[in-house]
C-alpha cells in the first residue's frame, strides 16, 4: 500500500533528519508550529505532503519525549487542505485538469522564489502567491447583495 510506504519511509526520513538537532529546541518549535497550525487552513503547493511531513515530525519528537508525549487522534488544522494550483486555477485561467507547480505559478505571478526547493523558501514563496492571489480575487470578485 503507497499510504504505508510514504508514512514510513517520512517517519524513517524525519527520524534521521532530527538526530541532527538540539532534542529541546526541535520540541520547543514543533509546539509552537503545531499551536500556530491549530484551527487553521493548512496551505501550500503540495499540502498534502508538507502536513504529514509536520505530522511524522512530531510524532517523532514528542514520542521521544516520555513524559510530554500526548497521543493525538487527528491534525489541529482544518482537514480540507488549501492546494495553491487549485487555488491559482481561476485567476491564471488554468485547466482544471493542468497540473502545475510553485515554478510556473511563481512565474506567471511574478514571485521571485529566493531559496527554491527548501521548506522555507518554498513556504515563502507560496505564501507570496497566495496573498497576491487572494488580493486578485478581492479585487475582482463581486460582493454578495
Amino acid at each position: 500500500d503507497t499510504h504505508f510506504i510514504q508514512k514510513d519511509y517520512l517517519s524513517d526520513f524525519v527520524s534521521t533528519e532530527m538526530r541532527k538537532f538540539n532534542p529541546q529546541a526541535t520540541d520547543r518549535d514543533y509546539c509552537n508550529l503545531w499551536d500556530m497550525l491549530s484551527g487553521n487552513t493548512f496551505a501550500g503547493s503540495n499540502p498534502a505532503f508538507d502536513a504529514a511531513m509536520v505530522l511524522a515530525g512530531f510524532t517523532e519528537v514528542r514520542g521521544k519525549s516520555t513524559r510530554t508525549f500526548t497521543p493525538f487522534s487527528r491534525e489541529p488544522w482544518h482537514h480540507r487542505l488549501a492546494d495553491l494550483a487549485a487555488y491559482a486555477g481561476p485567476a491564471l485561467l488554468l485547466a482544471p485538469s493542468e497540473l502545475v507547480g510553485l515554478a510556473q505559478i511563481c512565474e506567471r505571478l511574478g514571485v521571485k522564489n529566493e531559496d527554491e526547493h527548501t521548506a522555507l523558501g518554498d513556504a515563502r514563496a507560496a505564501a507570496e502567491c497566495f496573498r497576491i492571489l487572494t488580493q486578485h480575487y478581492a479585487d475582482t470578485m463581486e460582493s454578495p447583495k
